[in-house]
């Protein structure tokens, strides 16, 4: 059930790995190699972190109620509604999300969101 939120309403890639553990430039005895990807084609970098958002989101927001979907809230009321949310999980003495965190997720919310 899940899954098929996000697949309606994330519209992200179910197939994407999550990216490794960043760690740094690479080794000094490999060349970096070219990007096999076409022009116009999507960054893998882009999708790692689009998938690693899906999974902030996920993770963060479902510890206490049902995902929303991001169309029911326009992206300028995204960072009011998160942050009523942070202030909510601080009342309710769960984990609380970090500054970088409510970025993120606001990030991701107001990307998805579809219309005005």
């Amino acid at each position: 059930m899940l899954l098929d939120y996000l697949k309606s309403a994330a519209l992200l890639p179910t197939d994407v790995a999550p990216a490794p553990p960043a760690t740094g430039a690479p080794p000094a005895s490999r060349k970096p190699e070219a990007d096999p990807s076409p022009p116009g084609s999507v960054d893998r970098s882009e999708a790692d972190q689009g998938e690693a958002a899906v999974t902030l989101f996920t993770s963060t927001c479902s510890r206490c109620h049902a995902l929303p979907n991001p169309a029911q809230h326009t992206a300028q009321d995204w960072p009011v509604v998160v942050k009523r949310m942070r202030r909510n999980m601080r009342r309710f003495g769960t984990a609380v999300m970090s500054d970088e965190q409510e970025r993120e997720i606001v990030s991701y919310l107001q990307s998805e969101r579809r219309g005005p």
